[in-house]
């Protein structure tokens, strides 16, 4: 059991490799669900009578690999991770605002369907950001610190319980800089409520297969990372 937030070298390569290819697969499962949540987060949908946006259908899946890397590679990885989706969604945002703002041929007839679909991106990305600072960094935190104080057990409950919380904070910073004044308050009330009853449900949902995937990781790799001396600031590096 490592007591530090920080991966130690291994000088064997084969091991080695085998731990970052875990993390660049984690990283790149998060990096395209944040794409994904931002293409579709204008894109609405009514299911069982809610008004939700479309990126709720996989924006849930984000939380559930940061809970996985917090748990298994610590609280100083998941902070990465997230820095790294913040600046892949900007990148993302004002790259789809300067392609689609270059002139078009006059054969090509679908040019204001892709602005009305990426024209809100960088009003989006912008309060997503807000809402990943007030978020993904309290849930980071909760399972890091709850994770020290239980002795690293009840990682379902602990999972459960911290993502209720940082999702539940996610989905109001977001949605009311993103949406408000697309629609009334009663309305972006209920889609909040209702969004994060999604999430809350794919939380239940997935809680089962990220806690064999941490274990299969902490026995594979022999790591298993305990913050006991972090810095959780989420601006120190």
């Amino acid at each position: 059991m490592r007591k530090s937030s920080e991966l130690t070298k291994d000088n064997t390569a084969p091991e080695s490799v085998v731990i970052h290819n875990k993390l660049l697969f984690l990283q790149a499962a998060y990096l395209s669900v944040l794409c994904l949540t931002v293409c579709f987060a204008n894109y609405f949908i009514k299911v069982f009578g809610m008004t939700l946006p479309g990126g709720i259908f996989v924006f849930p899946v984000s939380f559930i690999i940061c809970d996985v890397v917090v748990e298994v590679y610590g609280y100083t990885t998941a902070k990465m991770f997230v820095w790294l989706g913040i600046i892949v969604e900007v990148f993302f945002a004002f790259t789809s605002q300067w392609i689609t703002a270059l002139p078009n041929p006059d054969v090509f007839i679908h040019a204001q369907a892709y602005n009305t679909v990426f024209e809100p991106t960088v009003r989006y990305v912008f309060s997503g950001m807000a809402g990943f600072f007030c978020g993904e960094f309290m849930n980071a935190y909760l399972l890091s610190t709850t994770k020290i104080w239980l002795q690293g057990k009840h990682f379902i409950v602990r999972s459960v319980c911290t993502t209720a919380l940082g999702q539940g904070l996610l989905s109001i910073v977001v949605d009311y800089l993103a949406f408000s004044g697309k629609m009334s308050n009663t309305a972006l009330v209920k889609m909040v409520f209702s969004g994060w009853k999604i999430k809350m449900a794919y939380s239940l949902l997935f809680v089962v297969p990220a806690w064999f995937i941490v274990r299969y990781i902490k026995k594979k790799d022999n790591i298993d990372v305990y913050d006991t001396n972090v810095n959780y600031n989420p601006f120190w590096f």
